[in-house]
């Protein structure tokens, strides 16, 4: 199944900083990969020749500094923040059905949607 990860990667020195982007893949591992290998040809990256010197640049990226997760992990946290007033009413917090959510939304479009 394919997945939305936020993902940050080192551009390789602190002066360079971070790149960060949603990528969709099948783990996170893919999702490290799939996003060092659009920062090795993005415009502001590295002058790289050889295949080799590809391969290891990007492997660099997957192997150092990283953060990965889903989105729907933080988009979960996000709502039960927002609004567990709402939600749990001063009880403990419950996991949110994402599905069942989208679902919802989705019956309920007018209502949730603001003009165009």
């Amino acid at each position: 199944m394919i997945l939305s990860f936020n993902v940050t990667l080192s551009w390789g020195s602190p002066q360079e900083g971070n790149y960060s982007d949603v990528v969709e893949a099948e783990n996170e591992g893919a999702a490290l990969r799939a996003l060092a290998e659009e920062m090795a040809d993005h415009s502001d990256g590295p002058e790289l020749d050889t295949d080799e010197e590809r391969e290891e640049w990007i492997l660099d990226r997957v192997n150092g500094f990283h953060d990965v997760y889903p989105v729907s992990a933080q988009l979960e946290q996000d709502l039960a923040t927002m609004f567990a007033q709402e939600l749990f009413n001063g009880a403990a917090a419950r996991q949110i059905n994402l599905v069942a959510l989208g679902k919802l939304l989705a019956e309920n479009r007018e209502r949730v949607l603001t003009a165009a």
